[in-house]
């Protein structure tokens, strides 16, 4: 069974398009436009409130905090909600910051505003990853990501251009005031520029959860970068216009101008590196110039079996190697015509060798906890046979009947196979446990992190029969 997302029915024009990417700048620059206006009317707000500058550095702090602590919580409710209701959200909660901000009469009022600000960040990144899902095919969404990241540098240079003008001509409040119009007229565009949030199912309270994400050594090692990162530019951030009135006798606009320079190339990094990143991409698949093979397979789940699986074989300094994503993991496997090859690990570890004129490789399945031999039958083929042979398998196969899931997890894999949830720990043990339809409901979704909304879809687990082809299958004919 192929689990395959659905994308919207809506129709994608030119125009939609890019309004669906301008609303998404602009949910990040008016989500964090708090900081901006903290940084940029610095001496106004000191002045007013008869603030030290610690005061004025702990209005960002709690920004920050609120946004960090809460940004877990707010990322399920996102996907619980809906991308669209998520996204107008934090467009209203920015409008109400700023307005909050403008009219506040004391220094009360500006730390609520504050924290309330800390919501609408917390709420800005996971709303517009949801729609870039939901909406923007896999090959575009790097540049799309890159133009609504940018949307926060495009905040700050138009705050730092703008802010202190018209603080000189029409008062810091006012201002403000027609800056919170602007989240607001994003907000009733996007009920029209944005497909509608598809229904949640009936009866399901649960959020997609990914129960062992937060143990990962990975983001456990992004977030402390993201920290340091993050530290360094509020402080730089918060107190360069102040610094460079006070401390350098610059007027408002000039100090907001310097500001806005580093709005412009944030906006321009942003934008370029996720182009860059694409472009590598291409550069290294044609740059390389590897010379690449289908290759004709079969999974040994029952003797005298026709090819039932297609492989990927690549050819380097004058040596044949596989680059299989079904059996491999994290390297290719080298096809040594002298010696057995070995990818050395417990829990996904393969071996290949060579018996009677044919290669076997002989990988931990899901299926068979003692490893499924692979072997290969051509090793290469021409696209129609490889057509011919995809269509034939479509008669019958392990994916057919029973959902098959593997991921893997840290040193561990886990998944789903044969109605069994799956675990090959990081020390190589297989662990088995039934799945009736509620379990592997639970699993799925809270385990594994699939949407509800593709686990509700599913159909329940059939019994895979025995090929058509076998000599079990034969014999019931008789």
């Amino acid at each position: 069974m192929t689990i395959q997302t659905t994308s919207t029915s809506a129709t994608w024009t030119t125009a939609r398009r890019v309004a669906f990417d301008a609303l998404l700048a602009l949910t990040m620059a008016a989500s964090t436009f708090a900081f901006t206006t903290f940084s940029v009317l610095s001496q106004s707000l000191l002045e007013t409130f008869s603030l030290n500058r610690w005061q004025l550095g702990a209005l960002v702090t709690a920004t920050a905090t609120v946004g960090a602590l809460t940004s877990p919580t707010l990322g399920k409710v996102s996907d619980r909600v809906g991308g669209r209701r998520s996204l107008q959200i934090t467009l209203g909660l920015s409008a109400f910051v700023l307005a909050g901000i403008a009219v506040s009469p004391a220094y009360l009022l500006l730390v609520i505003a504050a924290l309330a600000a800390g919501l609408a960040q917390a709420t800005a990144n996971p709303s517009t990853n949801k729609l870039i899902g939901d909406h923007v095919a896999a090959g575009a969404r790097g540049t799309v990501t890159g133009i609504k990241q940018a949307g926060v540098q495009a905040g700050v240079f138009l705050g730092g251009s703008l802010l202190p003008l018209g603080a000189l001509r029409l008062g810091w409040r006012p201002t403000l005031l027609i800056a919170a119009v602007v989240p607001l007229l994003g907000l009733a565009v996007s009920q029209i520029a944005i497909p509608a949030d598809p229904d949640t199912p009936d009866g399901d309270t649960s959020s997609p959860g990914h129960a062992n994400a937060a143990r990962s050594p990975f983001l456990i090692r992004l977030a402390i970068y993201g920290f340091l990162i993050g530290a360094g530019w509020s402080a730089l951030f918060t107190y360069l216009p102040d610094g460079a009135q006070n401390a350098l006798g610059w007027r408002a606009a000039t100090a907001g101008f310097v500001v806005s320079v580093a709005g412009v190339c944030g906006v321009v990094g942003r934008i370029a590196g996720a182009l860059m990143s694409i472009q590598a991409m291409k550069g290294v698949e044609i740059g390389l110039g590897f010379e690449a093979a289908r290759g004709l397979c079969t999974m040994l789940v029952a003797p005298d079996i026709p090819p039932n699986h297609g492989s990927v074989l690549v050819m380097y300094e004058g040596s044949r190697y596989v680059v299989d994503a079904s059996i491999l993991h994290s390297e290719p496997l080298r096809l040594d015509p002298d010696a057995p090859s070995v990818i050395m690990h417990p829990a996904w570890g393969v071996q290949c060798e060579k018996r009677d004129g044919q290669w076997y490789i002989r990988w931990r399945s899901m299926f068979s906890s003692d490893g499924l031999d692979c072997r290969f039958e051509a090793m290469s083929v021409t696209r129609d046979t490889f057509r011919e042979r995809y269509e034939a398998a479509r008669a019958w196969g392990l994916f057919n009947y029973e959902l098959h899931f593997r991921l893997i997890r840290g040193e561990a894999i886990v998944g789903a196979a044969r109605g069994e949830r799956v675990e090959f720990d990081r020390g190589g043990a297989c662990v088995r446990t039934p799945l009736d339809d509620a379990e592997r409901r639970r699993f799925l979704i809270e385990d594994l992190g699939i949407h509800e909304a593709i686990v509700q879809r599913l159909p329940a687990d059939t019994p895979t029969p025995p090929p058509p082809w076998s000599r079990t299958a034969q014999s019931k004919q008789r």
